[in-house]
């Protein structure tokens, strides 16, 4: 349980800490946060509905740290059969994206 609670943690704060970094406004930070994650989950929704595939719910990154700590427990199962390891990476890959946006706008030498 503290494991799948610090995925979401994760997850949700560094995506988060990464979009707020992007501009000095606070209503900025929270509109982007709300549409990067709004976004991209009715895009896997209707991509996946209109072309009948199933990964396209990769997409909806608001969703993919929930499946993947819905993974480590003993009885998950997915309906679309992706396994949690490929939630988990999807995971990964949007934090390691948004620690290099936040190593990109704090790591410049402003002197």
């Amino acid at each position: 349980i503290i494991a799948a609670g610090l995925i979401v943690a994760t997850f949700y704060g560094l995506v988060g800490l990464a979009i707020s970094s992007l501009t000095s406004r606070r209503a900025f930070a929270a509109g982007g946060y709300l549409a990067f994650l709004a976004i991209t989950t009715v895009m896997g929704g209707v991509l996946t509905s209109g072309l009948n595939e199933t990964h396209f719910r990769l997409l909806a990154v608001a969703v993919s740290p929930i499946r993947a700590g819905q993974g480590l427990f003993p009885k998950y199962s997915d309906p679309g059969n992706i396994s949690p390891v490929v939630w988990g990476s999807t995971v990964v890959e949007v934090c390691v994206v948004a620690v290099i946006v936040l190593a990109v706008r704090y790591g410049r030498d402003e002197g």
